[in-house]
């Protein structure tokens, strides 16, 4: 949703409970995620660069839904989806989440998957 007047926009990126926010950075040609998590939803939100992100349900063996991601786009992924993030250029995303992002609770809601960017 989006309001815009004469004295700019307003557009809301979560309209949910959120637990964490976090500022990533993320050097050109890195990969990130490649996980999925039992529990927590995010939404990445790409403030500068490019991001390319691929999707699937966990237990789907279709070939990934491929996005890409430019400043100001953003993407909400949910619980049992398995996903990965590649960075052609050096990138800044915010990732709003639903669970805490301390080190323990995190790795105790995700698992880790295959690379979808390779199939």
């Amino acid at each position: 949703t989006m309001i815009v007047d004469e004295r700019g926009q307003i557009e809301w990126l979560c309209d949910d409970t959120v637990q964490s926010v976090l500022r990533i950075f993320s050097k050109a040609g890195t990969v990130r995620s490649n996980h999925y998590h039992k529990t927590d939803w995010h939404i990445l939100y790409v403030v500068s660069g490019e991001m390319n992100w691929y999707e699937r349900p966990v237990g789907n063996t279709a070939k990934p839904i491929h996005r890409k991601l430019k400043p100001n786009e953003h993407v909400r992924v949910g619980p049992m989806v398995e996903h990965t993030s590649k960075f052609p250029v050096d990138t800044i995303l915010l990732c709003f989440a639903g669970n805490k992002r301390d080190s323990e609770a995190y790795e105790q809601d995700l698992v880790r998957t295959q690379d979808l960017s390779a199939l």
